[in-house]
Order: structure tokens, then C-alpha cells, then sequence
């Protein structure tokens, strides 16, 4: 009896452990279930953000490509010029400059352009702002200092080919002449042109470029008049030359306020590498420009 109830123990000892067991596997089955639904879960979340962070990065290139696209629309609708405009605007530039020489009295003109020019030298900043926002038409005085212009490069070639113009052929000669005629004429033209070509906002007309160009290079005028005593006076040349280099600089400095106005530019971080473009684009014309001494010298 004691011996059955001694088995009895054993396999009831044995029954609890295999119980046991059982439970234990169960726990640790269901500990690995539950490891394992995490990590699907962590896995579907980690894809789920990589799906969004996909997206979304997608999402933003889409953007900025449709913003880059805009862009260059607006850039070249900016750009555009319409040209039946432009035709109109040269035409009536054209006739203006015409109506100068052509009506009423010319010595009259003249002296509205030197109180004009006393105006401008007496505060130069002021004369420009006015012309370039199109509150003084100056066009007609601009067109007599053009004239002028043409004029003093015109004699002070003249001199320097009487002194040393035996040395060259006529060839040679002939082609100075021309050039000192046409060189103010596009020393004036190619920045106006490149300044229209900018001039995509509160668009200006040619004539109010050209007037606040002109007006700019007024030192560079007197530059060239310098030149001329030089030429007549070759002892000056001590003299004339600062005189006539601190002029040029001094157009390059109003250049970049007359620019600055016609643009309507009001950020200075910006406009100084609009300027420094625009400047550099004038300097490479005017230098393709000097390979062809007929219509350029500089």
C-alpha cells in the first residue's frame, strides 16, 4: 500500500512537471508571438514612414520642379519684347531726334541744354532720378549733347590726324574719321539697349533711357573735350589725363545710380550683381564692337 501510494506521488510529481513544462513552452510560445507581432508591427511602421518619407521627398522635388518650371516661364515672359512696341518706340524715337534739328530755334535748344547742364552738374543725382522715373523729359537737351559729343570726337580726331596723320595711309585715316563720328553714337546706344533688354519691370521708354544714359556719361563727355585741349596742347597731357580718367569714373559711378533708377531696384545686394551683369555685358559689346574700327573706336 505504501509502496502504490509512493508510485502515486511520483506520477502526480511527474504529471506537475510535465504541467509545468507545458505552461512554461506556452509562456515562452506565446512571448515569441507577441516578439514576433511586434516586430511586424515595427516593421509596417518603419515601411509606412519610409512610404511617407517617400512621398513626401517626392511630394517636394514635384515641387521645386514645377517652381523651377514657373520660374523659367516668368523669366521668359519677362524677357519677351513685344515688337511691334519696340518698332513703334524706335520710330517715334527716330522722328524726336528729327524734330530737334528740324523744328524751331536750334540756338534756343542750346541754351535750354546748358541750363541743363548746370542743373546736372549742380546736383547730378537729383537730374538722373527725375529723367529715369520720367518726370523730366530731357530727350531733345539729351540729343544736343549727343550732337555734342559727335562733334568734340569729331575735331579732336581731326587735330590728331593733322599732326600725326602723314604717318598712316588714307585708309587708315578715313576710317578714323568715320569712327570718331559713329563711336559716341554707340558708346550711347549699346548701354541704353542692354539697360531695355533689363528693363522688364515699370518698363521705360527709349527716349528716358537714352536721356538718363546720356546723362550718366556727361563726365565722359567733358573726358573727351579734355582730349581735345590735350591734343591741341600735347604738354597738357600731365594735367589731362587724371582729369580725363577721374571723369570716365565718375560716369561709371552715376551709371550705376541712373541703372539702379530705370530698373526701379530697391534691394542694393541685388542690384549690385544686376549691375555688375549688365556693366560687363556693355564692356564685352563695345569690345566685340572695336574689332570693327568703322563703327568703333575705343
Amino acid at each position: 500500500m505504501a509502496e502504490k501510494n509512493e508510485k502515486n506521488e511520483k506520477n502526480e510529481k511527474i504529471e506537475k512537471k510535465e504541467t509545468k513544462s507545458k505552461e512554461n513552452e506556452e509562456v515562452v510560445d506565446k512571448k515569441v508571438k507577441d516578439t514576433k507581432k511586434e516586430d511586424d508591427k515595427v516593421k509596417k511602421e518603419k515601411t509606412s514612414n519610409e512610404e511617407k518619407s517617400t512621398a513626401s521627398e517626392t511630394k517636394k522635388a514635384k515641387k521645386v520642379a514645377e517652381d523651377i518650371k514657373a520660374k523659367a516661364e516668368e523669366v521668359e515672359d519677362k524677357l519677351k519684347i513685344d515688337t511691334e512696341e519696340l518698332k513703334n518706340e524706335t520710330k517715334d524715337t527716330v522722328n524726336q531726334v528729327k524734330e530737334v534739328f528740324s523744328n524751331g530755334d536750334l540756338k534756343e535748344k542750346t541754351t535750354e541744354t546748358t541750363h541743363f547742364l548746370k542743373t546736372a552738374f549742380s546736383d547730378p543725382f537729383e537730374a538722373i532720378e527725375e529723367i529715369a522715373n520720367e518726370k523730366n523729359d530731357v530727350f531733345p537737351k539729351t540729343v544736343i549733347l549727343i550732337a555734342l559729343f559727335i562733334v568734340i570726337s569729331f575735331v579732336s580726331q581731326l587735330i590728331s590726324l593733322i599732326r600725326v596723320g602723314g604717318n598712316y595711309s588714307f585708309g587708315s585715316n578715313f576710317t578714323s574719321f568715320i569712327s570718331s563720328i559713329t563711336s559716341p553714337i554707340i558708346y550711347i546706344l549699346v548701354p541704353s539697349a542692354v539697360v531695355f533688354l533689363f528693363n522688364t519691370k515699370n518698363r521705360r521708354k527709349i527716349t528716358t533711357i537714352i536721356s538718363t544714359i546720356t546723362t550718366c556719361y556727361i563726365p565722359t563727355i567733358c573726358a573727351t573735350l579734355v582730349t581735345l585741349l590735350r591734343n591741341l596742347i600735347p604738354d597738357l597731357r600731365i594735367i589731362t589725363n587724371p582729369i580725363a580718367t577721374t571723369a570716365r569714373a565718375l560716369s561709371v559711378i552715376l551709371l550705376y545710380f541712373g541703372i539702379k533708377n530705370i530698373l526701379d531696384e530697391n534691394d542694393d545686394k541685388h542690384y549690385m550683381r544686376k549691375f555688375a551683369i549688365i556693366y560687363v555685358i556693355i564692356s564685352l559689346v563695345l569690345l566685340l564692337l572695336a574689332n570693327i574700327p568703322l563703327i568703333y573706336k575705343m
